[in-house]
Parts: C-alpha cells; structure tokens; sequence
C-alpha cells in the first residue's frame, strides 16, 4: 500500500493588530522581568516555537542591570504533554540542551499536578534572591493556544492558599488579546506574573516547508479555524495517521475495531472514501442518504485533538518518529532537491541498516518476540512541475515495527531527535532569509506607493495653488 501526501493549502499568515502591539511593547515588557516563562505545544516542539522571541530573549537573558547571578532566568514549558508518547519526552529533552540554554518543563496544565514542579523551581529561584529582590517578575509568552492562562491559573492556585482562576482560558486561539494586570502568583516569596497575548509569526514563508508548517499549526488550533476547510486538515491527518503504520493505521475504534456488523476499514489514502465511510458510520447523513463530509471531517480532527493522549501509537512510534514535528526521516530534501537521494538510513533495533538504492530507502530492525527481521521502504517520485511537489511523495511498508517491535535506548532517540532539531535549526535560517526579502519587497513596495502618494499630492497642491489663482483674477 502506498501512500501520498495530498496537495497542501496555501499558508495563510494570522497576524491581527494585538499581536503586532505585543511584539513592539515587548522589550519594554522584558526590562522589569526576572523569569520568561515562554509556553510551547508538545505537539509541535520545535513548529511552536516563535524565533522573533529568540534575539530579544538572548539579548535580554545576557544583561542583568541588578547585577544578580542567575535573577534572569529562561523556562520553557512544554504543556500539553499528555498528547504525545511518553517515551520521547527524556531524550527529545536531552537533544534540546545542545542547542538551547533554557530550562525545560513538560507539563499537562489541565490536570494541575503537572505545575508543581514548575511552581517549586519559581519559588525556589524567588528564595535565592530574597533578600536583594522584593518580589520576582513572571512574564508569560508564547504562540496562541499553548495553555499560558491556564499554566498562570494552576501556578496562582498553588501559591496563594484558597486563590482561585482569574484568567480566562479558552480552547480557541487569540482569547486573550492584551497584556494583563500584573497578577500574585505567590505569596512567600512574593511572585508577580504578567499574562500575554499567544503571538504567531507575521510570515510563514513560501512553498510546501510553509504550507505543512500553517497546517501543523492549525491542528493544534494555533491559528484561527476560518483560515482553512476541515476537509483539507483532514487530508493531511489522514496522511500523518496513515504513516506511523501503513499496513495497520491507529484510526478511530469505530472504524478500526471489527464487529459481526461491521468489518475492519482497510488503509486508504483517499481521504474522500475515508470521510465517507465515517459519515456513514457516525450516521452524519444528508437527504437522500448523502455522507456529509464536512462535518465527519470535523469530528476526525477533533477525535485527534482529544485523543492523541489516550492512543499511545497514534503520537508516533519509535521506529516512526514522535508528535508532528519530530519524523525521523527527512523526505523533504529529496523532494525539494528534485533527486531520488535520500537522507541516510537510521539504525532501527538491533538491525543494521542497508544503503540507498535508487530511490528507495530500506531500514531493518529486529523483531524483539520472534527474532525476525522488519523492513521499512521509504519511496520518493520526483516532483511534479504542474502541482506541488509534495504530491509525489510516497511511503510504502512490506512489514512495520511498532513501538513494543523496538527497544531503542534513551541515546539511540536522543540522536534521532539530535537530526530533527538541526533540521529545523536550518530551515528557521531559511525561513529568516525569506522574511528578510519579504520586508524588503514590502518596504521597497511601500517607498513605491509613498512616492506616488507624494506625486499626488504634488499635483493636488499645484492644481489647488492654480484654482485659487483663477478664483483671485475673476474677482
């Protein structure tokens, strides 16, 4: 069975006028603040991040007018934590240290248990500087729809005895739009936060790199729905879903779970047959027997939202890669690149890994119960001129390891998260060179538009001086 990623949507930017307030009112912001908490969605470990925030925190966290070792202090807080495979979350932390000096919290702020921790590091970092600070400065950031409210909320609750909730949380994004009153998060030692507004990138980039990226983005509700159809996140889920386990996808039970009534739904790659079989079984019916496709395209991409947590396989596989970020296998330069070439193999259990061959990519693992070796085929066409690239694109399996076929340790998957983090290191550059010809076409653009304006107005005033003159020599 093969399957393609279908044609992407285009990347709709979401950039309103608070968000833009924020990031100029933000170094301001950063004077008074001891501790970043900077909020990201475990889902998306490294799509969440917002690298605008990276040259101003930098320069922030090097300079300490107080002169007090350690009173600045960067945290990230990776909420959400309960929707990805635990299994990942050591050694994706481990990989992250190479590159990031910051402290790292993997949190589930719903529950409220999982902040203990971090209300424990804040109060301990509050205690060490008591007696040359009054009280600590929190300010909260991130990308919309992380849990920053809700991570303010639970930290409150655990600070200050009988507190209760007083930021509105919401599971739509860009709820809180201004940057709130300064609120207590503790008592002894004293400890102020600032909530913010979730902040996304002004620019997503160009091509297939910036379509998957606001599609990410979407599925975890980090942009405003209206920016795409239901039936195009689907499409892509369904893609997603369908390669953490071609020959045996992790689908919702009412189409994976076989009765006397119903058979097993086989693997498709069409996501009209799979919504349609699902409408059929939800009974989301139009007149005339007709399966509505949109609203059963809703209820998949929310099943996915709700669920990620409560299936271990559908969060990945260790043989696969983990959340939506985190892939091991870099089919984007083969496809970008134009070439058959693909990244090299990665070593998978026990099994040694086997070289390219024209096109294909093989890896072999050994199977930990029956000794028998696995085999994964990795098949990249080249792209198509008249669509987009990634149409081409197609990962077939003989034979699959799921999570229980592997024992990978700890610095196996570190390494493996080591290549999917430099990866996305290299296309932040890439997306950052964009950006910068982007502000100089619109500036270009925008001194284009100015000179016109002023040659308006040049002809404006010279006609109003002539009208004036024609006015005064009638009289």
């Amino acid at each position: 069975m093969a399957f393609k990623l279908p044609p992407l949507p285009p990347a709709s930017s979401w950039y309103p006028g608070h968000m833009a307030s924020f990031t100029r009112d933000f170094p301001r912001l950063l004077q008074s603040t001891h501790i970043v908490l900077e909020a990201r969605d475990a889902r998306l470990p490294l799509t969440s991040i917002n690298p605008n925030f990276e040259a101003m925190l930098s320069q922030w966290g090097s300079s300490d007018p107080n002169n007090l070792e350690g009173s600045r202090e960067r945290i990230v807080i990776y909420n959400k934590a309960d929707l990805v495979p635990s299994w990942g979350i050591k050694p994706f932390e481990r990989a992250l240290g190479r590159y990031f000096n910051h402290t790292t919290f993997f949190t589930t702020a719903k529950e409220g248990k999982s902040v203990a921790d971090l209300h424990q590091h804040l109060a301990a970092i509050a205690r060490r500087h008591k007696p040359n600070l009054q009280h600590l400065n929190v300010l909260v950031v991130g990308m919309p729809n992380v849990g920053k409210s809700t991570i303010l909320n639970h930290l409150r609750v655990y600070g200050i005895k009988g507190a209760s909730s007083v930021l509105k949380a919401s599971r739509l994004p860009g709820t809180t739009r201004t940057t709130s009153n300064r609120m207590r998060l503790n008592d002894d030692p004293l400890i102020y936060s600032t909530d913010s507004p979730g902040v996304m990138l002004p620019f997503l980039g160009y091509g297939d790199h910036a379509r998957e990226r606001a599609v990410k983005i979407s599925l975890i509700l980090g942009m405003n729905e209206s920016l795409f159809e239901y039936e195009q996140l689907a499409a892509y889920l369904l893609f997603r879903i369908n390669s953490i386990n071609p020959n045996d996808p992790p689908y919702p039970s009412l189409l994976s779970d076989a009765t006397e009534k119903r058979p097993k739904f086989p693997p498709t790659d069409s996501v009209e047959s799979f919504l349609a079989e699902l409408a059929s079984r939800m009974g989301y019916l139009r007149p005339g027997g007709i399966p509505d496709l949109q609203r059963a395209a809703k209820w998949f991409v929310e099943w996915w939202r709700v669920s990620a947590g409560k299936k271990e396989d559908l969060g990945g596989s260790v043989s696969w890669g983990w959340g939506l970020d985190c892939q091991w296998e870099d089919y984007w330069s083969s496809i970008d690149s134009g070439s058959l070439a693909v990244a090299p193999p990665q070593h998978m259990g026990e099994g040694e890994a086997v070289p390219v061959i024209q096109g294909e990519y093989l890896t072999e693992g050994r199977d930990a119960h029956s000794d028998q070796i696995s085999t994964t085929k990795l098949a990249v066409g080249k792209p198509n001129d008249g669509g987009p690239a990634l149409h081409d694109f197609e990962f077939e399996a003989s034979t699959f390891l799921s999570q229980s076929d592997v024992t990978d340790s700890i610095d196996d998957l570190e390494s493996k998260f080591d290549g999917v983090i430099r990866r996305y290191l290299n296309q932040t550059k890439e997306l950052g060179i964009e950006v910068s010809k982007s502000q100089l076409k619109k500036r270009a653009s925008d001194e284009v538009k100015q000179q016109v304006e002023q040659k308006k107005n040049a002809i404006y005033g010279q006609k109003k001086r002539s009208n004036s003159r024609r006015r005064g020599h009638s009289r």
